[in-house]
């Protein structure tokens, strides 16, 4: 990762290996999940140490299960103890890991329309379908929800509480249990919520000005 010139502060740990997932597209998507390797309490600790570093202006990005050697809290745990800084959370997660966080206000969460279902008990086809449920994790926390549909698209509540449906790239629909192809589907919607982002940065910005010159 070095060589390509990107900089890596990635934790080492001494038991087990780096997860591997497979997937068998001949098998209409068929996916094999390793087992990621074990996190003992001193591998936390020192992401702990790590994330104390974020401030002001920062992003942190949680995505993803976790390994079952880590408190089911995690994500909850790294948003206390950030919180107060000024740093945008996104979130990608599902059930308790998700939900957990929805008390500290991250700025983006994305659950898929199938996980949204099982958080509330109850099955989503169309687009349509899922605001009612994403308008409630909103109303538990979340400033913005990208719900991704698969080939159906994806749907985008925002800060502002307008909502985007936006459907799957011409020509693509059939090629949709492709992973790559799912993830340039959602390019469009998470478009709408980078241009909120830029524009509340914008606004935070100049508050703070006029509050400094009111103090001058």
């Amino acid at each position: 990762v070095e060589e390509l010139g990107f900089r890596s502060e990635f934790i080492e740990v001494d038991n087990g290996f780096s997860r591997i997932n497979v997937k068998m597209k001949e098998f209409d998507g068929t996916e094999i999940n390793g087992q990621g390797p074990v996190i003992g309490s001193g591998a936390i600790k020192a992401l702990m140490q790590k994330l104390d570093k974020l401030g002001e202006g920062d992003t942190l990005v949680l995505a993803g299960s976790i390994p079952s050697s880590m408190p089911d809290s995690i994500y909850s745990d790294i948003l206390a103890a950030l919180q107060d800084r000024g740093i945008t959370f996104v979130v990608d997660a599902t059930k308790d890991l998700l939900l957990n966080v929805l008390e500290y206000h991250p700025f983006l969460i994305k659950p898929n329309h199938h996980e949204l279902g099982e958080i509330f008990g109850v099955t989503l086809e169309e687009r349509e379908d899922v605001i009612p449920y994403a308008r409630q994790l909103q109303e538990k926390g979340a400033e913005n929800v990208l719900v991704s549909m698969g080939g159906r698209g994806a749907v985008l509540l925002d800060a502002g509480q307008q909502v985007h449906m936006l459907p799957v790239p011409d020509g693509q629909r059939e090629k949709i249990t492709d992973t790559r192809l799912r993830w340039e589907s959602r390019q469009e919607a998470q478009a709408h919520s980078q241009s909120f982002w830029r524009q509340k940065r914008r606004s935070e910005h100049f508050m703070k000005n006029c509050k400094s010159d009111r103090l001058k």
